[in-house]
Parts: structure tokens; C-alpha cells; sequence
């Protein structure tokens, strides 16, 4: 485990390769780095129950109330994963289909004090603005224009 402080707030990213990896360098890029934060990388020969095992060491670490898991995809492995702890930890904080907007709006509402839910929320109302067709969005402004 990486830097583990005893967090309000600690978020792990989990996906499907190095995605999650990804997404906290392009963070870290944007808002500098970042503590109380982790990227686990499901492998292609890893099974549900070990990756599991890794996402459940964190919890026995910092305690089930002070992690948001982020994952990549519903339904994928590390989504089943975070899902099949609820049974040992009945609050558990899960978004899944994270993107890069999604993560920063959990940073930077973390970042201003937020509480787990605040955090959520920070990270919900990104991912509302964060998938757009730009196709679309300009033709607005056109009509806008006329």
C-alpha cells in the first residue's frame, strides 16, 4: 500500500489494467500530487478473489467508512470485486465508471475538507459534465450564433 495515513478521505482507483494508474498520474498531473490515494490494476490472470483480497487489505487498513473505491466499469471484475466486500462491510462508498473529471471533482472536493459524501458528490456532479458530444454541443453554439 502506498503513503496510507489514517485518512477522512482515502480513494482507490481499481480497473481493468493500468487504467487506474493512468487516471492518478493524469491527476497528479493536473493537481499535483496527491496523498491517501491508490491504483490497483486487475491483471489479466488474476483472479476475482485475490484481487478482491488486495481491495480488502486497504479496508482492514483504514477502515471500510474512510475509502471511495472508483472503478472502471459496472459489472467488470473490479467493480464484482468491491461489491462482494459489502457482505464483511456493510458501508462501503463505490462509484463506478470512472474517468479522469470524475476523479478530479473526488480530489478537489477532498481537498476542500469534504466528507465522504461531500467527496461523492463532487465526484458525481463531474461525471454529469464530463461525456459530451461535441458534435452536438457545437451545432448549439451555431444556432446560438444566427
Amino acid at each position: 500500500m502506498s503513503d496510507i495515513k489514517r485518512p477522512n478521505v482515502r480513494i482507490v482507483v481499481a480497473s481493468h489494467g493500468a487504467f487506474a494508474n493512468g487516471l492518478i498520474d493524469s491527476a497528479q498531473m493536473l493537481l499535483g500530487k496527491q496523498d491517501n490515494i491508490a491504483a490497483y490494476s486487475l491483471m489479466p490472470s488474476q483472479k476475482m478473489e485475490s484481487f478482491a483480497q488486495i481491495l480488502r487489505d486497504e479496508i482492514d487498513e483504514c477502515g471500510a467508512g474512510h475509502i471511495l473505491f472508483m472503478t472502471d466499469l459496472m459489472n467488470g471484475t473490479p467493480f464484482n470485486a468491491v461489491v462482494s466486500l459489502v457482505r464483511y462491510y456493510p458501508v462501503i462508498y463505490h462509484i463506478t465508471g470512472v474517468n479522469l473529471a470524475t476523479l478530479i471533482g473526488a480530489l478537489v472536493a477532498r481537498s476542500a475538507g469534504g466528507d465522504m459524501e461531500e467527496v461523492c458528490k463532487g465526484a458525481m456532479q463531474a461525471s454529469e459534465r464530463s461525456i459530451l458530444d461535441v458534435r452536438e454541443l457545437l451545432s448549439g453554439l451555431d444556432e446560438e450564433d444566427e
